[in-house]
C-alpha cells in the first residue's frame, strides 16, 4: 500500500498496482471519489432551494405631509414557502419627530413593519400604538408612496434601503 492526498488534502492509502491488486486499486480510486462527486451535486441542489442564510434589511425613511418623522427599521427576513422573487420582512420600527412638538405630542413613537419586497416594489403594514396604516410603493428615497391609514387619512411616507 502506498499513501496518496487526496481532493482535500488527506492522505489515501491506495493499493499498489500490481495485476492481482488492479481491481483494489480501482475500487480505492472509486471510493475516494463519491465524496467528491456527491459534494458537486448536493451543493448547487442546497443553493438552489433557497437554504441560504436569511438577511436583514436596514430602512431609513421620512413620514407625514412635511416629513416631520424620521422613520429607522431593521427587519428581518422570514421565508415564503413556493415564492423564489418574494422576500417577506419584518421587525420594529421606530419613528423621531424632527419638528418642534407642541403640547401633548411625542418627540418618539416605537412599532413594527411588515414589509413585502419584489425587487424594489414593496408592500407593507406600519403598525403603531392604535394606528395601522397599509402601503404599496418603491424603496427609493424620491418616491413618495401614500399610507392608508383608515381614519387618519392617506399620509405620504417615503422608504430606503440605508
Amino acid at each position: 500500500m502506498r499513501g496518496r492526498a487526496g481532493p482535500i488534502g488527506v492522505a489515501i492509502t491506495l493499493p499498489l498496482r500490481t495485476p492481482a491488486g488492479n481491481a483494489q486499486y480501482r475500487q480505492a480510486r472509486y471510493d475516494a471519489g463519491k465524496g467528491a462527486a456527491m459534494r458537486a451535486v448536493v451543493l448547487p441542489i442546497v443553493v438552489m432551494l433557497g437554504a441560504a442564510p436569511a438577511f436583514g434589511l436596514e430602512l431609513e425613511g421620512r413620514y407625514g405631509f412635511a416629513g416631520e418623522w424620521a422613520v429607522s427599521a431593521t427587519l428581518t427576513e422570514g421565508t415564503v414557502p413556493g415564492l423564489w422573487r418574494k422576500r417577506e420582512f419584518a421587525g420594529p420600527v421606530q419613528l423621531k419627530h424632527l419638528a418642534i412638538c407642541g403640547p401633548g405630542e411625542v418627540s418618539e413613537k416605537t412599532g413594527t413593519l411588515r414589509l413585502s419586497r419584489t425587487g424594489a416594489s414593496y408592500v407593507a403594514k406600519l403598525v403603531v400604538g392604535e394606528d395601522s396604516c397599509e402601503v404599496a410603493g418603491v424603496l427609493n428615497e424620491d418616491r413618495v408612496a401614500f399610507a392608508d391609514c383608515g381614519r387618519s387619512g392617506k399620509i405620504p411616507l417615503r422608504l430606503w434601503s440605508k
